[in-house]
């Protein structure tokens, strides 16, 4: 972890392959890091486990009760709104937000 990284209170990082978090990241309370997963198809589901890191750029905003799964990378200056879930890589300069995290606005 880097300097000036503020992590609030009741945040799950359950990590199996690598969890970076960048200068000057604030994660707001209940964020949820998760970098494992299974694979989608039923015979393989119980054997075999899949994971990929999760990448936090500096300056990064997550807040409250977020939730970042395996693979994604959020890029510099980036704001994660509260409840989000962020399946996909978000630009940097961008806030995300919703159930599936999609772009709304770049400065």
């Amino acid at each position: 972890m880097a300097e000036r990284v503020f992590i609030n209170q009741g945040c799950t990082f359950l990590d199996y392959v690598g969890i970076r978090l960048s200068r000057g990241v604030m994660v707001g309370p209940k964020a949820t890091f998760i970098t494992i997963g299974h694979p989608v198809d039923p015979q393989e589901r119980r054997r075999f486990l899949t994971g990929a890191p999760i990448n936090v750029a500096e300056n990064v905003w997550i807040g409250a009760g977020a939730m970042i799964l395996p693979g994604v990378s959020i890029g510099r200056d980036a704001v994660v709104a509260a409840g989000a879930v962020v399946a996909e890589d978000v630009p940097a300069r961008s806030l995300v937000a919703g159930p599936k995290a999609a772009v709304r606005r770049e400065w």
